[in-house]
């Protein structure tokens, strides 16, 4: 059962990738432009986080994430506003 599943889950990777070509970078933009429309919506909304950089402690993240997490939602999440 977990082997077809993995089997569908790549098959359906391979499907979006052959859409944007093996571009990561189409890709992304799509990404990018879809948030933007979902953003203009209204119909979801997002929990933004700080910016994370290469180098940060990961300890630290976690420890800011959780004490600026007022909302109990996941940071990055994305939450639809009925």
């Amino acid at each position: 059962m977990i082997r077809s599943e993995l089997t569908e889950i790549r098959n359906i990777r391979q499907k979006i990738s052959e859409k944007y070509d093996h571009d990561f970078s189409k890709l992304l933009e799509h990404y990018k432009e879809l948030e933007v429309e979902l953003r203009a919506s209204g119909r979801y909304q997002f929990a933004d986080s700080h910016s994370v950089k290469i180098g940060d402690d990961i300890d630290d993240i976690l420890i800011f994430e959780k004490n600026n997490n007022q909302s109990g939602d996941v940071p990055g999440s994305v939450k639809k506003i009925n």
